[in-house]
């Protein structure tokens, strides 16, 4: 993980010493190393991982320096990519995978972006075309934001690092807000701040030298193809495969990583997968809770029995989920609706004290899956939209409803 922010302006004249304050906001995020490129129109500032002995600099460039960069992420391919780079020509000045971004964008423009695999976030000045790109990876894993003031833009990896340029308002958005409580998430590029906005999953903002920001979208999972699956065995197969080449690609590099183990289903399957690629000293980090009725140290031993690495277990506790609340919801920047990341960051910190750079986990299972009963939910209210009299049994709603809302006659009246 990394931190990215800028500012961008063609008709105001940038302040020296804001990139600073942005980036400082973000330190918790790269505490390795900063770097900065301050040009007339543009401020980019990153802060890093200093990740074994690879030779690291950002921002980025390409070889006449017509084209800079700043990302936050990692690009799995990017071996493959960057040896076509070579082929070509290319010169590299470091170990850093994301280098090939610049390369990638000489050669093919925004067509490069569905040629990557990865989690990232980058912000590319066109010195030629005076024109910025902001990028963010297909699923959204790493986030991107920004905001406009008169005529200067300023964009950050979170809304903190804007807020400390000193120059954007915080204020409640109730659209946002709404869209958050009822969804889990806000649509589109909206946030759950009025005037502070986020490049969508799988969209590219484009800023031209007017201070113009386009949202394109460059990949739509609607237009793959369906697999050719003869049955449930050859389903069963297929999803087996793809996760064994996804955890291969990430955990290729001298970076130490580590898992998180919670003993469910999603992060159990991809232990186990480890374990059968050979992997089974990798450092394992668990959650432990004082309170037995949702302690599932139980299974965790169960499916951890062939583990020869260090297993971290973490013990928490209803006063350690209190007090260390304020914190994460700094972290979050959004409505909290269950209290399971205040426990995941004291896990973070402890991956975090043991060296380990990335973490292997079953995070997004759920959505792939359909594991979480918001998705029934939203099945229904569209049921509910659709046909104004269609009246859904109780014995279907009651299961999807949260206790404390079953009395709600909105809920359960048509």
């Amino acid at each position: 993980m990394g931190g990215i922010a800028g500012m961008i302006s063609f008709s105001e004249t940038l302040p020296d010493g804001i990139i600073n304050q942005m980036v400082a906001a973000l330190k918790h995020r790269g505490p390795g190393k900063e770097g900065y490129y301050c040009g007339t129109a543009v401020h980019f500032g990153t802060c890093m991982l200093e990740v074994g002995t690879q030779k690291q600099e950002q921002p980025i460039s390409n070889e006449d320096s017509s084209l800079i960069a700043v990302v936050d992420g990692r690009i799995f391919n990017c071996i493959e990519l960057k040896n076509n780079l070579l082929k070509k020509g290319h010169i590299f000045r470091t170990d850093y995978g994301q280098e090939i971004i610049v390369h990638l964008y000489e050669d093919y423009g925004t067509d490069f972006l569905n040629m990557i695999d990865g989690q990232f976030a980058f912000a590319l000045y066109d010195l030629r075309k005076q024109e910025i790109l902001l990028a963010r990876d297909r699923v959204g894993i790493c986030p991107l934001f920004y905001a406009l003031k008169k005529d200067t833009i300023f964009f950050g990896s979170e809304i903190k690092a804007i807020i400390a340029s000193g120059q954007i308002a915080l204020k409640p958005s109730p659209d946002g807000l709404y869209e958050n409580f009822v969804y889990w998430s806000t649509s589109g590029k909206r946030t759950v701040f009025e005037n502070i906005y986020q490049i969508p999953p799988s969209c590219l903002g484009v800023i031209d030298r007017n201070g113009n920001v386009q949202i394109q979208r460059y990949h739509r999972f609607s237009d793959y193809q369906g697999l050719s699956i003869q049955g449930g065995a050859d389903l069963k197969e297929e999803i087996f495969n793809t996760l064994v080449r996804s955890i291969e690609a990430r955990i290729q590099g001298e970076a130490k990583g580590g898992v998180y183990y919670s003993g469910g289903l999603d992060s159990t399957i991809l232990l186990r997968l480890l374990f059968r690629m050979g992997l089974t000293d990798l450092p394992v980090f668990s959650l432990g809770f004082y309170d037995s009725k949702i302690d599932e140290s139980a299974f965790q031993a169960l499916g951890y029995k062939e583990g020869s690495g260090e297993h971290y277990q973490v013990r928490v506790s209803a006063e350690d989920i209190i007090n260390h609340l304020p914190q994460v919801l700094r972290h979050c920047e959004i409505p909290l609706y269950k209290l399971g990341p205040v426990p995941m960051y004291l896990l973070s910190q402890t991956a975090q004290e043991t060296g380990v750079k990335f973490v292997l986990s079953g995070e997004g299972a759920d959505e792939l899956f359909y594991g979480y009963d918001i998705f029934k939910e939203t099945l229904f209210r569209m049921n509910w939209s659709l046909n104004p009299s269609w009246q859904p049994q109780a014995q279907d709603l009651e299961p999807i409803v949260p206790p404390a809302q079953r009395g709600n006659i909105y809920l359960s009246e048509a």
